[in-house]
């Protein structure tokens, strides 16, 4: 039973995720706080996919240490596919899609390796 709502849970967060990402980019880019025209990737993109990881990585916890090797590459694989999906749907070029999932997939680097080194490792 645990199992099956780990999976529904990981199933909705990556759905969910993509849209989060988006929302925090509209409020990064609202506040004006770089100019990000020089530096798209590592001004605007980056830190704002590293944020919404960990956002995901904090809400999927328990999931994550129940069976971490399940549900951090289902995390990593349905949030990049509905990430392309998304991204395509809005009508983004092929290089901006590339650059979203090099920051998702920089962010699951990030906060997993953390996670596991520091809370699933024992």
């Amino acid at each position: 039973m645990k199992t099956t709502l780990y999976v529904l849970l990981v199933l909705l967060i990556s759905i969910i995720s993509p849209m989060v990402g988006d929302m925090l980019m509209v409020g990064w880019l609202s506040l004006g706080i770089a100019d990000i025209t020089g530096n798209y990737f590592s001004l605007g993109i980056l830190p704002v996919e590293i944020v919404a990881v960990g956002i995901t990585t904090a809400i999927l916890f328990t999931a994550y240490k129940h069976k971490a090797t399940l549900y951090m590459p289902m995390y990593i694989a349905l949030s990049v596919a509905v990430h392309v999906f998304y991204l395509q749907f809005l009508g983004n070029p092929m290089s901006d899609i590339s650059l979203y999932l090099a920051g998702v997939l920089i962010g699951c680097a990030v906060w997993f390796s953390l996670m596991w080194r520091l809370a699933l490792s024992k």
